[in-house]
């Protein structure tokens, strides 16, 4: 039993509980005694939904998917932040900084600042120093509200601290940049981190990766890529398809081509979204007969057409009055629709 469970589970903490969540007074709630083995109801209309402990600040209802539904659609469900709000809040409690950072992040997660605040300002008030990890979640909040000038505020108060900023707490300013578009600070701070031999995780990469190749910068893309390998993380099909889709956007074809033929020297199987981008470059180039010499190539390597590189050709196709050739492309990709299904059982 956690260490406070007594002072949480007492009948005025119950009657609190009522008010915080504004509980119907027509819901039951009460203590049951220790020697209670099993609750019966009192009558047939009665449904009995235990909570299962009040305790370290969380309440836990019972997680079988009917009970869940039933709460949530008479609104009885509270969120796991506010209950433990309710437990801060109370002076007997006692709350280290974990607890508060908890609140925090929970309270981030669903675009609640002013509550997150709220908590922050109670954990100054009980002295608690806000540490990396605090800061941390307080960073992810703004950059998700959109935020920017706070997350920056706060990133600033943490280098404050004194101590070395771990691969979390960049990336968090890192995302930050990239939600504003601010891609230049966001690769700065990059380039900081392997200054400091600490690299980001495989996700800030990427979502710094697709912000440079969704606006055709093919260099900051070209960049990053370099950075990805240079961080020790070994590209696979979506990473190279990023960069191929930033040259296709820059209209650099010849240097999509390029990064494709590299994709399969480094023996990786390009997915179907590389191949349709290649065509597509071959489209804006109008070069049919480089594109079915492509085609050729893979499929001597066994590399099979997928749905969104046959949509390519389709309205390549059908643009260029090559009706034939569009029923042609639509059967033999019902064929390896077929085979594939048939290989699957």
């Amino acid at each position: 039993m956690a260490k406070h469970l007594k002072v949480l589970l007492s009948a005025y903490r119950v009657s609190a509980f009522r008010r915080h969540f504004s509980i119907p007074g027509d819901i039951h709630m009460s203590l049951v005694a220790e020697s209670v083995v099993d609750m019966e109801r009192t009558d047939a209309s009665t449904i009995i939904f235990p909570l299962l402990s009040i305790a370290e600040g969380g309440v836990r209802f019972p997680l079988h998917p009917f009970f869940r539904v039933v709460l949530r659609y008479w609104g009885l469900l509270p969120s796991q932040p506010n209950v433990s709000e309710l437990a801060l809040l109370e002076e007997s409690f006692e709350a280290n900084v974990r607890d508060y950072t908890k609140i925090i992040h929970g309270y981030a997660k669903q675009n609640r600042l002013q509550d997150a605040e709220k908590i922050l300002l109670a954990m100054k008030r009980r002295g608690f120093l806000c540490d990396q990890v605090t800061l941390t979640a307080l960073i992810h909040m703004y950059s998700k509200a959109g935020n920017l000038k706070q997350a920056e505020n706060t990133f600033e108060e943490m280098k404050l601290l004194g101590v070395p900023l771990d691969k979390r707490s960049y990336g968090a300013m890192i995302m930050t940049y990239i939600r504003a578009g601010m891609l230049d600070q966001g690769e700065s701070l990059l380039r900081e981190m392997e200054d400091q031999e600490t690299y980001a995780g495989r996700e800030v990469y990427k979502a710094l990766l697709r912000a440079y190749s969704m606006i055709g910068d093919s260099e900051g893309a070209q960049r990053v890529f370099n950075a990805i390998q240079f961080a020790g993380i070994i590209p696979d099909a979506k990473l190279c398809g990023l960069l191929i889709n930033a040259y296709v956007v820059a209209g650099h074809s010849h240097k999509a081509c390029i990064a494709f033929e590299n994709l399969r020297r480094a023996g990786l199987e390009p997915n179907d979204k590389c191949v349709a981008l290649i065509l597509a470059a071959c489209e804006k180039d109008n070069k049919l007969n480089k594109a079915l010499g492509f085609l050729i190539d893979l499929e001597r390597d066994g590399i099979m057409v997928g749905k969104e590189a046959s949509e390519v050709l389709v309205g390549w196709f059908r643009r260029l009055g090559l009706v034939e050739e569009v029923n042609l492309v639509l059967k033999e990709y019902a064929l390896i629709q077929v085979n594939c299904k048939g290989r699957a059982f």
